[in-house]
């Protein structure tokens, strides 16, 4: 399962489907994360933008951290999932 979010935010935290989600724009404005934590499940963190991915995979309890460079952070797409 995965869950997305096309978003201009600069940055969320929420709690979804048992983990904490955090994503956005990096604090420099140069770069768009995806941050997922889940304390029973390995999970995993996306960032997209067109063709270009990040993404990490993590067991429990272990941050998975995705991360995409773009000038200006437009258009990125953000997942979590498992």
């Amino acid at each position: 399962m995965a869950c997305g979010l096309l978003a201009t935010t600069n940055a969320l935290a929420v709690w979804v489907d048992g983990g904490q989600w955090n994503y956005g724009v990096g604090w420099t404005g140069t770069f768009g994360y995806s941050d997922y934590l889940h304390s029973t499940r390995s999970h995993t963190a996306t960032v997209r933008h067109g063709g270009r991915i990040s993404k990490d995979r993590r067991g429990p309890r272990v941050w998975a951290q995705a991360s995409l460079t773009k000038i200006p952070p437009t258009g990125l797409e953000y997942f979590y999932g498992f």
